[in-house]
């Protein structure tokens, strides 16, 4: 009979115990609509995930990751937030929130949240008073005349699209201008060249903060920028793809190129160091970005730290412990010393293989 300990590495304590939490922590992400439902609605909500804390403990799990549970009319499933410091009644409420942080610290879990940080809902309040050109919020989004043709008309700036398809450009015929949208009409990008816009955002990562928790979930970071100069399209990819379709153009203007983005991962990384400071308790953001293993420990030079997707996106059938080994060797070969992968594993490549 084989020895089950010839296959099997177990860390010590003495192994990480000098290390920070984050670096050897398992991480569950739970997608609160489908976990579990407590009141027979047929949506799952926070008193169904407090019921289960124990099966997390039973799994080995040390950290948990909740998907977005705030305010939100559900047109992209909870990422078109409209209030970032309350939680949707479908989910339950901001007291059911406060007993799960509780719980959680009971039971010696961590608990790290969603920041959907590049867009708000259109029906947020921001939105809403940036169309009537109210106050400090005519600039929260990005806004545009577009372009004026010989007849009068209005157009599209440029060729910008979606990255769920189509334009990126929706027409506001209260406001008579185009708002940019990374993702849905549905979802007005923020305009994070307006310093109200990034200390507003700051102000939502210390409300969680204070409540308690122990790290973010940063979304859709490769989207926070745009070029400043509207009237400038993306080029052609040269992929055999629909031109409706994002993979057509290739995302010189819109994608993660812009240095801002660096200098306002910085400015949140000073935030959690700063909530640190104040009660020792070390914090930890992490962003989803698809990216290669170099971009990654580029990355982590000014403090940000990025999914490795590869376990998800690179494994093909039939799988091999050569593919997986190989793929977590890159994470190791000639990176800095501050750079730490951030290994994700789970069911999506297996939805991969099946379709």
């Amino acid at each position: 009979m084989a020895n089950p300990q010839a296959s099997t590495i177990v860390p010590t304590l003495s192994d990480t115990s000098d290390l920070p939490w984050w670096k050897t922590t398992v991480i569950y992400q739970i997608y609160p609509r489908s976990f579990k439902d407590s009141n027979g609605d047929g949506i799952g909500d926070l008193q169904g995930i407090i019921s289960k804390l124990d099966h997390f403990l039973y799994l080995g799990v040390e950290t948990l990751w909740l998907s977005p549970f705030c305010t939100s009319p559900q047109a992209d499933f909870g990422y078109d937030v409209a209030d970032y410091k309350d939680v949707d009644p479908i989910f339950g409420t901001m007291e059911d929130f406060r007993e799960l942080v509780k719980q959680c610290k009971l039971k010696g879990l961590r608990l790290l949240v969603d920041f959907v940080c590049n867009h708000t809902s259109t029906q947020h309040e921001w939105f809403q008073k940036s169309v009537r050109k109210q106050g400090k919020y005519k600039d929260y989004y990005v806004w545009t005349d577009g372009k004026i043709l010989p007849d009068g008309s209005r157009a599209v700036p440029n060729n910008w699209l979606s990255v769920f398809g189509g334009p990126a450009w929706t027409w506001c015929k209260e406001r008579q201008q185009f708002y940019y949208h990374a993702f849905l009409p549905e979802q007005g990008d923020l305009n994070f060249r307006n310093r109200d816009v990034v200390e507003e955002m700051s102000l939502v990562l210390r409300y969680w903060l204070d409540l308690g928790v122990d790290g973010f979930r940063l979304d859709a970071i490769a989207n926070l920028y745009e070029s400043e100069n509207v009237f400038q399209d993306n080029p052609r990819s040269g992929k055999d793809v629909p031109p409706t379709e994002w993979e057509y153009l290739t995302p010189v203007h819109t994608d993660y190129v812009l240095p801002e983005c660096q200098e306002l991962l910085m400015h949140w990384q000073k935030v959690m160091d700063k909530e640190q400071q104040i009660d020792g308790r070390e914090r930890f953001m992490v962003q989803e970005i698809y990216t290669d293993s170099d971009t990654r420990a580029a990355m982590a030079r000014y403090g940000a730290h990025a999914f490795n997707l590869d376990l998800v996106q690179d494994l093909a059938v039939p799988l091999s412990a050569t593919q997986m080994t190989g793929l977590i060797a890159q994470e190791y070969t000639d990176k800095p010393d501050c750079y730490w992968p951030t290994f994700v594993v789970g069911l999506p490549y297996t939805f991969k293989f099946l379709l």
